[in-house]
């Protein structure tokens, strides 16, 4: 247990004094040079990146495992280190034109899609076109249209005026119809439609800017597909290549097209499998009450053989919780126990849309109405520009989401015990970035549960080769590390359960 038994034999309990000063010995554990130990090996470039799915996932999530059993975590899935789940993994599917000649489409240059298609064809006998694909008051393209179960052809963007300006808004900023394909494509499917056919004439520009993500693959949670819904494609000149000399540009609301034939797509996904690694503190008088501390230890892999090593996103947060478990194992092996559970889980799936800590909620391994809080911690050891004259802070994103009371609770330990800065600019529900909906706590607060993101913001390393150990802050780790430290003991400690008090109807 390394530190565990050298920190036993120079002090006992017996010299502690008081819970502050029992708070600040085992608080004072969560140190720099432990920080930089663990993350030195989860952000090697012999864990290949972490990617979900893959052999540097798995080596993370056992180097974990092995940790928590050393520092004699009780497991936190029955008997069991690990949740595992199944995962899908999403290469772009075969494409094929069946129409006059049958023609095989390069993805993404001439075509490309947007989320999993399933094996189909797709007949195109009858393409209807529909404007813009808007239902608004000012643009009306489905009006008299009856689209059930037909494919729709609609243009990217939406309508400008003479003046040059956006109709929906009378002037240079666009409405949510050009922003997202989203509204469009809701109601298109709303409308019966079977596919969704959007024409853009930069089709060839659009691919290259984005061409190394739409290569990548894809990773979602296994779900039995009961319903296929209507695909949304996007394609090219090649489209208008095949309407004899006609443009799309040209044609009017209602025109229907008939190509004689169909386009194609052949799944090319595997099965695969990840985990979510859990260690567990039993508490002293309310055990069946939980509070859960996370972090996701996955991050994006490789390209070919540039490693991205993720150590601020999030090896930051993961080695972070490694450190506050054992701080915690240390204070209930001297008899300190928590009154209530503390669940530590480092999550994978994060950069793949939250898929560990949603598959954690929707499978809890305890009753979810029985956790109390969640305290999450993705990227805590870079300084972004707007603090770089004072590191000691953090963001504190959605303490007083659910509960005003969690905010209240978190600046009181600072005030006492970490002294840092607490930005709030996150919680802004302007903020553009939507930060509060972007880490693994967001599923725990779907779920009424208060939550506290802990960040440092972005900086120039984000999601790039370049986010690496020697370029991390370890002293403002550990002090964020003890801030949470202090606030987990007084929420797994307290008389009171947290007030659900700001609940939004």
């Amino acid at each position: 247990m390394k530190k565990f038994l050298i920190v036993l034999l120079a002090a006992a309990p017996g010299f502690l004094v008081g819970q502050k000063s029992i708070k600040e010995f085992y608080a004072k554990d969560i140190n720099a040079l432990s920080l930089k130990e663990h993350l030195e090996i989860l952000a090697s470039d012999s864990l290949e990146g972490r990617e979900t799915g893959m052999e540097g996932q798995r080596m993370a999530a056992d180097y974990i495992q092995r940790y928590f059993e050393e520092i004699s975590l009780k497991p936190g899935n029955g008997n069991s280190y690990f949740q595992y789940f199944d995962i899908d993994l999403l290469k772009p599917a075969t494409v094929t034109l069946n129409v006059a000649d049958t023609v095989s489409l390069n993805f993404p240059d001439e075509i490309f899609y947007l989320g999993n298609v399933a094996d189909q064809e797709i007949d195109f006998k009858e393409l209807v076109f529909c404007g813009y694909g808007i239902e608004d008051s000012l643009v009306k393209d489905y009006d008299g249209l009856d689209v059930e179960g037909k494919v729709v052809l609609i243009l990217n963007g939406e309508p400008k005026n003479e003046q040059g300006n956006f109709v929906l808004t009378g002037n240079a900023r666009n409405s949510k119809w050009g922003r997202s394909p989203v509204s469009k494509i809701q109601l298109a499917r709303e409308k019966g439609a079977k596919a969704i056919v959007e024409y853009n004439a930069n089709l060839g520009s659009v691919a290259a800017l984005y061409k190394r993500y739409l290569m990548r693959t894809r990773v979602s949670l296994s779900k039995e597909i009961t319903e296929v819904e209507a695909p949304y494609i996007i394609v090219g000149d090649t489209l208008e290549g095949l309407l004899s000399g006609k443009s799309i540009v040209s044609l009017n609301n209602g025109d229907v097209i008939d190509l004689s034939g169909g386009i194609s797509f052949v799944n090319n996904s595997t099965k695969g499998q990840s985990s979510n690694v859990l260690g567990v503190i039993e508490g002293s008088e309310y055990p069946d009450q939980f509070l859960v501390i996370t972090a996701h230890y996955d991050h994006i892999g490789k390209n070919d053989s540039l490693v991205f090593n993720g150590a601020d996103d999030d090896g930051s947060g993961t080695v972070t919780v490694m450190e506050l478990a054992e701080s915690f194992q240390k204070a209930a092996y001297d008899g300190y126990k928590p009154k209530r559970s503390i669940l530590f889980m480092l999550v994978s799936g994060e950069e793949k849309g939250l898929l560990g800590s949603e598959y954690f909620t929707d499978n809890p391994t305890m009753d979810l109405g029985n956790v109390i809080a969640n305290l999450n911690i993705d990227m805590v050891g870079r300084v972004d520009k707007e603090h770089e004259n004072n590191p000691d802070y953090v963001y504190v994103i959605g303490s007083e989401m659910l509960s005003s009371e969690l905010k209240t609770i978190s600046e009181k330990q600072n005030k006492k015990f970490g002294k840092l800065e607490l930005n709030y600019r996150y919680d802004d529900p302007n903020d553009p970035n939507r930060f509060y909906y972007r880490s693994d706590h967001y599923n725990f607060a779907k779920n009424n549960i208060p939550v506290i993101f802990y960040f440092n913001g972005t900086h120039e390393d984000y999601h790039k080769a370049t986010d690496t150990v020697e370029k991390i802050n370890f002293d403002k780790m550990a002090k964020i590390g003890r801030l949470i430290f202090h606030t987990a003991w007084e929420l797994a400690n307290r008389d009171e359960l947290l007030p659900l008090d700001m609940l939004k109807d």
